[in-house]
């Protein structure tokens, strides 16, 4: 119906604009051959130009549908009326008049979109009036020849008009209808449809294409290549614009004017019309979703593979660990087991009074000191070691004078060098200062143990710490102390492995020494101090540890 309405305001301007052209172009001629007529012919001819021009002008003021109605049939009687106040005055005229009339009655049957029941009131109209203006008429009208013919002509034109109405009202029914499916189908598919120059200017759009883009009613000059906003597409227009393939596809990611990222599938096809312009036809599907979802799936299998990969390596850890935790226990149970083995056999062989002499019992009594002091260092180290596993060991920064606690270290270790009849050095070196700030219970465990470490691997031979306390800038300094001894030494396949708990090392087949948890404490205390330590050994020479421990007075300071 809002269509109708449309179609017949359009209608009502082109024909009101030409009968104010007819109607001053009849004027003109009419008065020009009857002047004697002119008064008369003048005012309907006006009055019917008047009326055109009042109906023209209300086209553009958008009335309603009742009045559109009435303004047709308004004009359509005042221009009856004009032409058979014509016919009534001037009956000579009746031919041209007429014929003129029934014309312009047929084709307002046509031009008009209108139901059949309005085109019956106009051949009413026509035939009443004309009826009309001859019986009002002088006697002289009848006396014209083919009277009779025209009466017959005009009834004959007011049929055709009904039934050319009639069949012009279906057509345009149907051909609304079908133009309703295609619009509907047109604006309601799920694709963007659009259709542009060979520039990329866009002639027409439906809705799905204006809501990709975030578009409204009021946008034009629109060009697709801005809205795409990808170099590569400007060049695919080009490429079907001039290409000898008519249809290309192309697939392109994209943003919207909110910056919302899309991906679009887009097929374009090149086009001509009846007098050789060519044009772009574009559909473009929008993939964001599948490819959103794609891409979440894609990411989702990684994740899972990532996981999985992940609980594998936990996995993997996780029995590295019971089995290294099961090794070390095994390692711990022969540390502990072989100097209390040796125990037990002393104590059995005294209770068996193999061992009666007092020469003896000190002979094998110093041995059991020695394994009973090895059972107790492996305990200690394996208590220390489970601390540091689990955090509880702390860091306590204080004062302390670097050069007394190494004096006191050496008194500690002097006995055990003797008993490997080796001779033990400590030698000072650059000393800035004798007063450190760290931690002294952790500085003398990483000292004895390397120290003594050193003296186990030693045998009658020499073993010398050097250390030193450094400035390095203001306020920061380092202790460093050198472990060299003339010892078996360390292979170099071994070198990477020697802070392993119970490191061993052999000659041939045969286990020479192992490391125990020393060396490995010593590297967990030295890296809780921000320490390093770096070692070289060539077998048969010996073996020489740098420790360098940094530490700074602000911390003192900040402490106090």
């Amino acid at each position: 119906m809002e269509d109708t309405l449309k179609l017949n305001i359009k209608s009502l301007r082109i024909a009101s604009a030409i009968s104010i052209i007819t109607g001053a172009w009849s004027l003109i001629f009419e008065i020009y051959y009857f002047r004697d007529f002119s008064l008369d012919i003048y005012f309907a001819r006006v009055l019917f130009t008047i009326i055109a021009l009042s109906i023209f002008s209300l086209t553009f003021r958008n009335p309603g549908h009742n009045l559109t109605t009435a303004m047709i049939h308004t004009l359509v009687i005042s221009l009856i009326g004009s032409f058979i106040y014509t016919i009534y005055k001037i009956p000579q005229t009746i031919y041209l008049n007429s014929q003129i009339l029934s014309l312009l009655i047929f084709t307002t049957a046509l031009v008009f979109s209108w139901e059949l029941k309005h085109q019956i009131y106009v051949a009413i109209y026509y035939n009443i009036l004309f009826a009309a203006s001859i019986l009002f008429n002088k006697a002289g009208v009848y006396l014209l020849p083919n009277i009779f013919a025209i009466t017959i002509f005009v009834c004959l034109i007011s049929m055709l008009s009904i039934v050319a109405s009639a069949v012009n009202y279906k057509l345009r029914r149907m051909y609304r209808a079908k133009a309703d499916e295609i619009n509907f189908i047109f604006n309601n598919v799920p694709v963007g449809i659009c259709r542009t120059e060979l520039t990329g200017k866009i002639i027409t759009r439906n809705k799905f294409f204006s809501s990709l883009f975030n578009l409204d009613e009021t946008n034009e000059e629109l060009n697709i290549s801005e809205l795409v906003g990808d170099k590569e597409f400007s060049a695919f227009i080009q490429g079907v614009s001039f290409s000898p393939v008519k249809t290309k596809d192309f697939s392109v990611k994209s943003k919207n004017r909110e910056g919302e990222a899309k991906y679009f599938w887009i097929s374009s096809t090149r086009q001509h019309d009846d007098k050789g312009k060519f044009y772009l036809d574009f559909i473009i599907k929008d993939e964001t979703k599948e490819i959103m979802a794609e891409k979440e799936k894609e990411a989702a299998a990684l994740r899972l593979v990532e996981e999985t990969r992940e609980r594998e390596r936990m996995a993997t850890l996780a029995l590295a660990e019971k089995n290294h935790r099961i090794e070390l226990l095994a390692k711990i149970n022969h540390e502990i087991r072989t100097p209390l083995n040796s125990i037990i056999l002393f104590l059995d062989m005294m209770d068996e009074n193999i061992i009666i002499s007092m020469d003896d019992i000190k002979k094998y009594s110093r041995t059991m000191k020695i394994s009973a002091q090895s059972l107790l260092n492996t305990i200690n180290n394996f208590i220390d070691f489970a601390k540091i596993g689990t955090g509880a060991f702390k860091t306590e920064f204080e004062l302390f004078d670097l050069k007394q606690e190494m004096e006191g270290i050496f008194r500690i270790l002097q006995p055990l060098a003797k008993s490997h009849s080796d001779e033990l050095e400590f030698t000072a070196g650059i000393m800035d200062r004798n007063v450190v700030f760290s931690d002294p219970v952790i500085i003398r465990q990483i000292m004895i143990n390397m120290v003594a470490n050193s003296i186990k691997f030693t045998h009658d031979g020499t073993v010398n710490l050097e250390y030193s306390n450094c400035t390095v800038a203001d306020g920061d300094y380092e202790m460093t102390f050198v472990i060299k001894d003339t010892g078996y030494g360390i292979p170099e396949d071994k070198l990477k492995s020697i802070y392993d708990p119970f490191a061993t090392s052999k000659k041939g087949d045969i286990m020479q020494h192992s490391s125990g948890l020393g060396l490995t404490i010593c590297k967990e205390f030295i890296d809780m101090l921000k320490g390093r330590i770096k070692v070289e050994s060539k077998v048969g020479v010996g073996t020489a540890f740098t420790i360098i421990i940094p530490y700074s007075y602000k911390y003192s300071i900040e402490q106090e």
